[in-house]
């Protein structure tokens, strides 16, 4: 910059910028400039910098508050308000609140930098409210706190700027937010200059701005870095170039992978939440842990983080194992008493926890508990480096995570130190508020020399770069608005006369000064959005470069047209390819076994053979028609989703329950009344709920120590559950014989066993006629389920959405012994329990008691439900008989996506809907 050329050589000017960054890098810029090899940093330095340097002279021997001294008062403050008979506040921290006021501490800690401008915008006016009183208070104590510990607010300060002989010039003041307040003092000030934004950009020769449109944020990512590209191609230095970029958390992984493909060196200047760094995350894990009674859901977090670097990470990982067989999911309270769920669970002989999984536990939870429970900031210290070396291993940390983990003990160490001198607001809490400290630290690691530098929105506006990416140039990103005191409600900054300041212009003017090239998409992460209206006089382009990735794209689908470069990535990809192809591996995804394995052919044998027929069951036909490779991973290999989680007593285990509890109150009914009679259904009320009660204690598929209570609360339900078919049964069945209860029947046909297992057959007195029911807890299958689907328009192949009824059907009619020759099951039902009704599937459409039968079908109208039911089953006999468990070619993506076997034959990452 010209202004910095001709004062430079001035050993008493100071050159005063709007941010730390901005100041540094013109520092390192100006060596250049003025051809000299170094320079005093102080020439060189931040607006905030500037007022601490005007301030220190009126406060001589105080010291300035800190953000985290600021926290702790807020937080002593808030337990003196819980303490008193007489609130201190009755709106900061309104009186139903102030139980639990800690929540208020953080929020009143950020609003006392601005207490000494609300007292002047206040002024004298008459206006007194609550609110007004509250803040008048806190300015009070806040003030006397202060006085009476030697230290002062710098915010609060108005330095008298005298002339000390050095002549300031003060940049861009347009985008300094609070530079209102200096400005009367400023300008009469001599020894003081201010360049504004439109001066810079006079004296520059305003640039022309150019905005870049693109359809998505992806491509306008993707566009950017092939600009990016293009300046490196014609011998820019990648230092001079730098990247803006608005809601950087959401584009920055986006951004830096596109990046990382074209092998653009970069480097991000941006903060990261302690937190929300890995290393960083073994606190509030921690915390978590305690705060909720060693629950399964904290336990697992904690001990399969794979960046904690766990000394025995066998035994915790064998805890989790342990919790989720147990079903340890959480603690819980008996006559006030706190009951662990893990030593419960150990308690049980039958769960085979080993006395070292016991103990390991134990000492983990110890440790833990007197890390959270701490009185002091140093007492965590001593316990903290007591855990870390009975638990971790720091030496496998890397380097970046141990800086992490070293930059959260610094703060823990600056905490101490502040207990130490301010010992009366020491939190009662301290491991929590430790905690809290580490949300609110921006963590910025080392800085990697060399590469594009990448900042957030604003961050870098007046920096000398020769080159500045702006991305999205939205209305609601780049909109740049400063307001006081925005803790007031809107309201009552009105009557304060406060208004909102919009400097996104000046912003936009700083950014041309340093070569802008100002992108926005359409459609972004968001949704749609709109460019801001500073460039609706700026013509809009849309760029066209040639993308390698593009074109790599467009080979494979054309061959002809070869791409004219590749990247690295590229063509060690392709090598990487071409060196793992094995042209003799074997894919049952793509052909049949055959005769690949003796060792696949016995298990067949084993598990779905009856000599030389095939077993054929429900199951089987709901999978395999779906698709051949699910039924042979899931049935045949017996491959299954891995329990990750110590789940509670959920629906299938309920639905278990009702099943036998039903089989013993229609065994009563049938050996006791010889039918079901309506007249006898507050006998059966009681059979219910003593049913009931013995199949939840008989129940052994739910272990753990929560596994009794639970089963003795379900219960009642499973009881409701049996009163809603008995209810039914009254409605519809009355007097009907429940002949057979779970009935197990096969029947050997064509090369085949069919077999199947029937919750209820009632045999109707009237006509003789046979009901199939199926008792449902969760989702029932619907008449349209049972309409054929064609596969294959060139075979006719048909399958079903569901083959229960189809198959129960066929064994009755075909297997049941005491069935009459000839006869046909014309009523097949489910037993809707959810919903208190059955839901008939096969029906003659004059059976009393339904309502509503639009959408059901009679025998003679299921019959092609049962040709294709019979031709899957064939289909299924011959396709494990070849060993034929290839992939469908009429597969949707949207079955291959709710698959448990996606990641294992990867077909959802090829399969398109059809």
């Amino acid at each position: 910059m010209a202004i910095i050329k001709k004062e430079g050589s001035q050993s008493d000017t100071i050159f005063v910028f709007p941010s730390e960054i901005a100041a540094r890098l013109w520092l390192e810029a100006a060596l250049d400039i003025l051809e000299t090899e170094s320079l005093p940093a102080y020439r060189f330095i931040a607006w905030d910098r500037f007022k601490e340097q005007a301030i220190r002279s009126t406060v001589s021997g105080k010291q300035p508050v800190s953000s985290r001294l600021r926290k702790l008062y807020a937080h002593s403050l808030v337990k003196r308000n819980t303490e008193k008979k007489t609130r201190l506040f009755t709106e900061l921290i309104p009186e139903p609140y102030a139980e639990n006021g800690a929540i208020f501490a953080p929020w009143i800690a950020t609003i006392l930098p601005s207490l000494a401008l609300w007292e002047r915008r206040m002024g004298t006016k008459a206006e007194i409210d609550t609110e007004s009183r509250d803040l008048a208070t806190l300015k009070k104590d806040y003030t006397t706190f202060l006085e009476s510990h030697g230290l002062f607010e710098p915010s609060w300060q108005k330095p008298p700027l005298k002339d000390s002989g050095n002549r300031f010039i003060v940049f861009f003041p347009e985008a300094i937010e609070d530079y209102h307040e200096y400005d009367q003092l400023i300008a009469s000030a001599s020894f003081i200059e201010t360049i504004s934004v439109e001066h810079a950009l006079s004296q520059r020769g305003e640039k022309e701005a150019f905005l870049s449109t693109y359809p998505t944020t992806r491509e306008e990512l993707s566009g950017t870095a092939l600009a990016i590209e293009k300046l490196l191609q014609e011998g820019v230095c990648p230092e001079t170039i730098a990247i803006s970029v608005p809601d950087i958390e959401t584009s920055f992984p986006y951004l830096s992978r596109e990046l990382n493909l074209r092998g653009i060196p970069f480097d991000l200047r941006s903060g990261t939440m302690l937190t929300a760094l890995p290393a960083a995350r073994l606190f509030s894990l921690i915390q978590e842990c305690v705060s909720s009674d060693f629950s399964f859901q904290a336990i697992k977090a904690l001990l399969l983080d794979r960046l904690i670097p766990w000394k025995d990470r066998k035994t915790a990982e064998s805890l989790v194992t342990f919790g989720i067989k147990a079903h340890c999911v959480t603690s819980w309270k008996e006559e006030d008493e706190k009951i662990d769920v893990w030593e419960a669970a150990f308690n049980e002989p039958d769960l085979g926890a080993s006395s070292s999984l016991k103990t390991w536990y134990r000492v983990l939870r110890d440790h833990l508990f007197s890390m959270t429970t701490s009185k002091s900031f140093t007492e965590i210290r001593k316990t903290y480096f007591s855990f870390k070396n009975r638990f971790l291993i720091m030496e496998n940390l890397s380097q970046e995570e141990n800086d992490v983990l070293g930059r959260c003990l610094v703060e823990l160490s600056n905490l101490s130190a502040l207990e130490q001198l301010y010992p009366e607001i020491l939190p009662d809490m301290p491991w929590a508020f430790f905690v809290s400290v580490l949300n609110d630290t921006r963590y910025v690691p080392q800085r990697a020399q060399g590469g594009v530098s990448i900042f957030p929105y604003r961050v870098a506006a007046g920096t000398p770069f020769v080159h500045h990416f702006i991305l999205d140039a939205s209305q609601s990103h780049s909109t740049v608005v400063y307001q006081e005191l925005p803790f007031l409600r809107q309201d009552r900054r009105l009557r304060l006369g406060l208004s909102d300041t919009d400097a996104s212009s000046a912003f936009f003017g700083i950014y041309r000064l340093s070569g802008a090239h100002w992108s926005f998409a359409e459609h972004t992460f968001a949704g749609y959005s709109t460019p801001h209206g500073y460039f609706s006089t700026i013509p809009a382009t849309k760029p066209e470069l040639s993308d390698p990735f593009h074109a790599e794209a467009r080979f494979f689908i054309n061959p002809a047209e070869l791409p004219d470069r590749r990247y690295p990535i590229q063509k060690d990809g392709l090598a990487n390819w071409k060196s793992r192809l094995n042209p003799g591996r074997f894919s049952f995804i793509n052909a049949p076994f055959s005769d690949k394995s003796d060792e696949l052919v016995n298990r067949i044998k084993s598990r779905q053979m009856d000599g030389d027929l095939v077993r054929v069951s429900q199951k089987d036909l709901d999978d395999f028609s779906i698709c051949n490779a699910r039924w042979f991973l899931s049935k045949i290999l017996k491959l299954k989703r891995q329990e990750r989680d110590a789940a509670l007593f959920n629906e299938r285990n309920l639905g278990l329950l009702v099943h036998s509890a039903l089989r013993e109150v229609y065994s009563r009914i049938l050996k006791t009344d010889k039918a079901f009679l309506s007249s006898n259904i507050e006998t059966y009320y009681t059979w219910a709920e003593d049913c009931a009660k013995n199949a939840a204690a008989e129940h052994t598929e739910f272990q753990g120590p929560l596994a009794a209570p639970l089963i003795a609360l379900f219960s009642s339900r499973v009881a409701d559950n049996i009163k809603t078919i008995l209810n039914l049964d009254a409605e519809t069945l009355d007097n009907a014989i429940p002949k057979f209860l779970e009935e197990k029947l096969s029947f050997k046909d064509d090369g085949m066993c069919y077999y199947g297992e029937i919750d209820r057959i009632s045999l109707t007195q009237e006509d003789s006629s046979l009901i199939l029911i199926d008792y449902k807890t969760g989702k029932v299958a619907g008449a349209a389920d049972y309409l054929p689907i064609i596969l294959d328009e060139q075979t006719d192949e048909q399958a079903l959405k569901n083959y229960q009824i189809p198959m129960y059907i066929f064994l009755v009619e075909n297997a049941l012994k005491d069935l009459p020759e000839g006869q046909f099951v014309r009523e097949a039902w489910f037993a809707d329990i959810s919903n208190k009704k059955y839901s008939p599937i096969v029906t003659d459409k004059k059976h009393k008691g339904f309502k509503n039968l639009r959408n059901r079908l009679t025998r003679t109208e299921f019959d092609p439900a049962m040709k294709a039911f019979r031709e899957t089953a064939n289909r299924f006999s011959t396709a494990v008989l070849a060993l034929n468990f290839t992939k469908p070619q009429h597969l949707l993506r949207k079955e291959c996506t709710k698959c448990d076997f996606f990641r294992i034959c990867r077909t959802r990452y090829l399969v398109e809907d059809s």
